[in-house]
């Protein structure tokens, strides 16, 4: 059956990144990088979606399960900032951008839809 799991681990993330953008410079001396962040996600909407494309997937594979918390994304923006500035390259902080949007609060916050 296959597998609905989109997990890398933090620390191959970050380095993935790294890897990323030392390719691209090696490549493409002049080309300009530019990073952006996981935009945080409403975790019950994202099952839910997940859930309405496995039914259209004809029910193939598991059910989906809930695989996404926004503290955990939060994470991941942070460590994609922290590569950029390691790196040297400029990041946006669409996590930032979208919570200071809500008010500073939480994305839950938000009125639409955060898959």
């Amino acid at each position: 059956m296959p597998s609905r799991s989109q997990h890398v681990p933090l620390d191959e993330y970050k380095s993935n990144i790294s890897e990323i953008i030392q390719f691209v410079h090696t490549e493409w001396p002049d080309a300009k990088v530019l990073l952006i962040t996981p935009h945080p996600s409403i975790p019950e909407k994202w099952l839910d979606q997940m859930t309405t494309w496995w039914r259209l997937e004809d029910e193939e594979g598991p059910e989906p399960e809930q695989d996404r918390t926004v503290g955990n994304t939060k994470i991941y923006a942070e460590a994609c900032k922290e590569a950029g500035k390691e790196a040297g390259v400029h990041v946006v902080d669409v996590w930032g951008l979208i919570v200071a949007a809500a008010g500073g609060s939480s994305p839950e916050s938000l009125d639409g839809y955060l898959p």
